[in-house]
């Protein structure tokens, strides 16, 4: 294994700039030792590639980074709405009880400093929000059934009831993660009605971007902008507008099939601003 690769992410400047505070990032699939379907820097421990050499490219994005692996945290995504905190009493957890805990999880918050939250996709939306009034940071992973199920804003009901403020007072800032775009995602009108059923007629122009005879095109990606506007200001919802489907830099499963990468996008509180 060469110690000397480095994992290739990429980041929204935009959004790292008005956030000082924190860091993020977007794994690609380059920099990692993976192989075939799973080439190069898969992050993905259940889609059938090597629990080794996952677990390496971890410790490759980790080590871009300085953090410890062991402050990386990344939960087994089941398109449900279960958030959970990183807190001091899950970090002094076993391995085995944080798996554990980790299961069946689609969204992570946490206010540990140089402790990061991630998730997995290969073409759902990963969304990324900072409260700096709250010192805090989450990851989600909203794919359709997530944003038909409101999972973004479960996750914000999570956070106000536990820090006992409101989306306005906490000061929320989102960054809409690469995802699959909407001329590329075709639906059956079964997926597309579970999606449009949250949204006005109006909304739901906005995100439908085509139809062909019974084939629907939902954007994800317009659907979580709009579910995000519910609890901040329109310039406070940040876009790494990349389409996985047809980038190379991103794995996708409507491309490529199930037997293939995720990458991971993630966010953590600095120790220092001056990093």
């Amino acid at each position: 294994m060469e110690e000397t690769k480095q994992i290739k992410t990429l980041a929204c400047s935009d959004f790292e700039i008005s956030n000082r505070q924190t860091c993020h990032f977007f794994s690609t699939r380059h920099g990692g030792i993976s192989t075939g379907n799973y080439a190069t820097a898969n992050m993905g421990e259940h889609c059938g590639d090597n629990l080794q050499n996952v677990n390496f490219n971890k410790r490759l994005l980790c080590n871009k980074f300085g953090i410890e692996a062991g402050r990386l945290n990344v939960p087994r995504e089941v398109h449900g709405c279960q958030s959970l905190y990183i807190d001091s009493s899950f970090l002094q957890q076993s391995q085995q009880k944080q798996v554990e805990l980790l299961s069946s999880i689609d969204a992570l918050i946490t206010k540990e400093k140089e402790t990061a939250v991630a998730v997995t996709t290969a073409d759902c939306v990963p969304v990324l929000l900072h409260a700096e009034n709250l010192g805090l940071v989450a990851a989600i992973h909203a794919g359709w059934r997530g944003i038909s199920q409101g999972i973004i804003a479960k996750t914000i009901e999570h956070i106000c009831q536990r820090e006992q403020t409101t989306p306005h007072e906490a000061g929320f800032k989102f960054l809409i993660g690469p995802c699959i775009a909407g001329e590329n995602y075709e639906v059956g009108i079964d997926v597309w009605q579970q999606i449009a059923q949250g949204f006005t007629a109006k909304e739901q122009e906005l995100i439908l971007k085509k139809k062909t005879g019974d084939k629907f095109y939902p954007s994800l990606a317009t659907a979580a902008f709009l579910q995000a506007s519910e609890f901040t200001t329109k310039d406070n919802i940040f876009l790494q507008d990349t389409d996985t489907f047809t980038s190379p830099l991103f794995y996708s499963v409507r491309r490529d099939g199930q037997n293939t990468g995720r990458f991971l996008s993630g966010i953590f509180l600095k120790e220092s601003t001056l990093k």
